[in-house]
């Protein structure tokens, strides 16, 4: 379950619905739900900075891109 605002959120259940989905329970918050086999690496990457942003987490430094 990911943090990010609703207008994203209905943009990726519509354009990516084997990625990311919904349950009953999660309908009235700004969340979604991703499967991770089925999301990339720089995908998870992004939604991730974009949850960040959304929820007003502070800025850290940037460490080595770990693989």
């Amino acid at each position: 379950m990911v943090c990010i605002d609703f207008p994203l959120r209905d943009s990726l259940l519509e354009k990516q619905p084997d990625t990311y989905y919904m349950t009953s329970h999660y309908r009235g918050y700004a969340t979604v739900l991703v499967r991770l086999p089925k999301i990339g690496r720089s995908e998870l990457r992004n939604l991730l900075e974009q949850a960040a942003r959304f929820v007003g987490a502070p800025k850290t430094k940037k460490t080595a891109n770990r693989r």
